[in-house]
């Protein structure tokens, strides 16, 4: 029998309107493989936790140690550890407290790279009687601290000249870490004194007596 007029032939593969709660073995059959492949795309959506950031700069290692002047501590000195070699390690200061003792850091981080070292002590004094300490030695500013324009070097150059020192250390992983520095007196004469009026400030715990006039 010819289709009636005005209806429409069932086409393969589609699901006409009296098959339309019914799948074909075909469709029935994707059924696994559609679970395994929802699974697999929520797996791959697991959220993964970034590496920690690294640190910046070099592996520093926390070197300290104490400053002395025939046995006795030297307070408000200055402690430079400097590269022998332009390619490897930091350029790591501190200043002594009263006590002697010292803890090096490197860009506002505690410690010292790996690598060999010149070891430089300095320990100026200005005509005020004023120390230069750390701060005095990296100024906000482009001035100069006094202690520093018209001051003098109380050490001399076999502990605070870089070319000539005598002193030096090899900072490794696996230590040491502790790096005391007995320094052989006497200091050198202070700067003349200020003028009458201006005020005197204390120095370090081994600065010398001001010369007699």
């Amino acid at each position: 029998m010819s289709p009636r007029h005005g209806s429409r032939p069932s086409l393969p593969g589609r699901l006409g309107r009296r098959d339309a709660g019914q799948l074909t073995p075909a469709v029935r059959s994707l059924g696994p493989l559609l679970l395994l492949l929802v699974v697999s795309l929520v797996l791959g959506c697991e959220v993964v936790e970034p590496d920690p950031p690294k640190p910046q700069g070099p592996m520093l290692y926390p070197v300290r140690g104490r400053v002395t002047v025939d046995g006795k501590p030297l307070a408000k000195a200055i402690v430079a550890f400097l590269p022998e070699f332009s390619d490897g390690g930091t350029h790591s200061v501190a200043e002594t407290k009263p006590d002697g003792t010292y803890e090096l850091a490197y860009m506002g981080r505690p410690g010292v790279g790996r690598g060999g070292y010149r070891v430089v002590v300095s320990y100026i004094v200005g005509p005020n009687g004023k120390v230069a300490d750390l701060k005095a030695h990296s100024p906000v500013d482009t001035a100069m601290a006094p202690e520093l324009n018209k001051g003098k070097e109380l050490l001399p150059p076999r502990y605070s000249d870089f070319s000539k020192t005598e002193l030096g250390a090899t900072v490794l992983p696996a230590g040491p870490f502790t790096f005391d520095f007995n320094l052989e007196g006497p200091l050198l004469e202070p700067p003349a004194q200020a003028p009458r009026g201006e005020p005197a400030h204390e120095t370090g715990a081994l600065s010398p007596p001001a010369p007699t006039q």
